[in-house]
Parts: C-alpha cells; sequence; structure tokens
C-alpha cells in the first residue's frame, strides 16, 4: 500500500490540497485523506461524463463530488447529503459544486447526465429502500446518462473481513444491508439499466465493486 500511497500523492496532489492540515476539522481532513489513499476514485472517474449535470448521492464530507469537479470545470455537481454535520464540511471554495443537506428522496431529481452512489446503498434502512432509490435515480436521468454505483461486495473475504470491521467502527450500532452484485444487477436490469461491473478491490484493503449503469437512449 505504501507505493500507493506515494502514487496518490503525485497525482492526487490537487485534490489533497483541497484539504489541508488543521486543528478545526483534523478528522475531516484525516479521513478524506484514508479514503483517497483506499480507493479508486480515478478509475470511478473515468466513467463520468465530462460534462453536465452530476448528482453525488450521499456526499458526505464532499471528497468524491469534489473529486469530479476539480477533474473537470464543465462538470456541474452537486452533493446531497441528510447529515448538516458533514455538508459543512463539504463546500472547497469549487465554482461548479454545490452541496445540499436533505434527503435525496426530497431532492428534485431529474435531467442528470450522471449520478454516483459511493458506499451508500449498504447503509440504507432497508433492501426495499434500495431498489426505490435506484428506480429513483432511472427517473432522474436523461436518456444515455449514467448511474454509478460503488459498494462492498463479499470476496475476496479477507478484504470483506476488514471492510465490516471498519463499517462497524465507524458506524456502531447500525444494520447493514450488504448485496451481491449480482443481485443488484438483476435489480438495475429490470429497472431498464444495462449494467457493466468494474473491478474495484485491486490496490485497496476494501472489497469494493463498481456498477456502471446506462439508462439506454432508445
Amino acid at each position: 500500500m505504501l507505493p500507493n500511497y506515494f502514487k496518490m500523492a503525485r497525482e492526487m496532489s490537487d485534490i489533497i490540497s483541497l484539504y489541508p492540515w488543521q486543528w478545526k476539522g483534523f478528522y475531516v481532513t484525516a479521513f478524506n485523506r484514508i479514503r483517497l489513499w483506499f480507493n479508486r476514485f480515478d478509475l470511478i472517474e473515468q466513467c463520468i461524463p465530462e460534462k453536465g449535470k452530476i448528482v453525488d448521492i450521499g456526499s458526505g464530507y464532499g471528497l468524491f463530488a469534489n473529486f469530479l469537479a476539480i477533474r473537470s470545470r464543465d462538470r456541474m455537481i452537486t452533493g446531497v447529503e441528510k447529515n448538516p454535520r458533514k455538508t459543512k464540511y463539504a463546500f472547497r471554495g469549487l465554482k461548479n459544486t454545490e452541496f445540499i443537506t436533505m434527503d435525496v428522496r426530497d431532492y428534485d431529481l431529474n435531467s442528470c447526465q450522471a449520478i454516483t452512489i459511493i458506499d451508500v446503498l449498504h447503509h440504507m434502512n432497508s433492501f426495499e429502500q434500495q431498489e426505490d432509490l435506484l428506480r429513483y435515480c432511472y427517473s432522474g436521468l436523461d436518456r444515455g446518462g449514467v448511474l454509478f454505483i460503488k459498494d462492498v461486495c463479499f470476496e475476496p473475504y479477507y478484504k470483506f473481513f476488514l471492510t465490516r470491521i471498519v463499517d462497524n467502527c465507524l458506524y456502531m450500532g447500525d444494520r447493514f444491508y450488504f448485496r451481491k452484485w449480482e443481485d443488484f444487477r438483476s435489480v438495475l436490469e429490470k429497472t431498464g439499466f444495462r449494467v457493466e461491473y468494474v473491478t474495484l478491490h485491486e490496490g485497496s484493503p476494501y472489497s469494493t465493486y463498481g456498477l456502471l449503469c446506462a439508462k439506454d437512449v432508445v
């Protein structure tokens, strides 16, 4: 992992500079830098349109939304996060970003070129809520738009075990709704998406995967 840290430090210095070390917000900086180190946001970014309206659902401290925004100024990014404590740390001065404190189910999700759901689905309150959100995303995308999902898979098992430990430490007492990626694919295809699996766990200690979901033009 150490070579990956130095690679990240070189190639993502523009993102890292948005989260400088300071006493106020120290945890946020540390959390985001570690998250950037351990996740393949560079691979996900390549799957997202370089311009247009993009909504990041469950945007948290704004790391991935800002990552997308700084990689292309032609993207207009809206981060939707229901936790106000996280939202207040999200805006980092980029003109092509905005962050809203709101449950996404109350947000007018329409005419989007892309929607991203990064490490959110397994934190929802039921499998039914997951499916409702995916259908809502489909209705909010323009034809030809894409939905990108990053979530936790069960393999490799030793990475899944570590991922569970981290989630249980960060979100004590929560129940998690993990789901096989094949099950998500079935739900997404029934909704109308074309689905492509994206490997994300290589080079990361976590058992994560991506699903690139396209809303057909026809």
